[in-house]
C-alpha cells in the first residue's frame, strides 16, 4: 500500500518519494536501493508546445512543434496550446506568411483601385 506522497517506482519494491509539479523524478540503482531526486523539466522553447508530462513524474515534458501548414504557430516559450494562424478576410492581403512561431498580417484593400473578394488571398487584384 503507498501512502500519499509516495509513489510505486515502476518495477521496484521501494517506494520513492513523489515529486511536485514542473518537475521530473530521476532515480539512480546504487547498490544499496533507489537515489531518488526531482529535477527541473525541459521548458519547450518557443517554436514548441508542452503537450503532456511534468507532472512529477518519471515523464519529462513532451514538447510538439506547432506547424503554420495546419493553421498554427505559437511565440511564447512555456506554452500549453498553439495559437490559431489569422486569416485575412475579403478585401485584404496577406503582406506576411505566417511561420511556426509567427502570425500572418494582413492589409487592406483600398478598395478604390485595388480589392480582393476572396479570403486568404496573397495580393490585391487592380481594378
Amino acid at each position: 500500500m503507498l501512502t500519499r506522497g509516495w509513489t510505486q517506482d515502476d518495477g521496484a519494491s521501494a517506494c520513492l518519494a513523489a515529486c511536485p509539479a514542473g518537475t521530473v523524478r530521476g532515480t539512480t540503482r546504487r547498490l544499496l536501493g533507489l537515489i531518488s531526486s526531482c529535477n527541473k523539466c525541459t521548458q519547450c522553447s518557443g517554436r514548441t508546445i508542452t503537450i503532456s508530462g511534468c507532472d512529477g513524474g518519471p515523464q519529462d515534458s513532451i514538447c510538439y512543434r506547432c506547424n503554420a501548414t495546419l493553421g498554427e504557430y505559437q511565440d511564447n516559450a512555456g506554452a500549453t496550446a498553439c495559437k490559431n494562424v489569422t486569416r485575412c478576410l475579403p478585401g485584404q492581403a496577406e503582406t506576411q506568411a505566417p511561420t511556426d512561431i509567427s502570425d500572418r498580417t494582413c492589409r487592406n484593400c483600398d478598395g478604390a483601385t485595388e480589392y480582393q473578394g476572396e479570403a486568404d488571398a496573397s495580393n490585391c487584384i487592380p481594378v
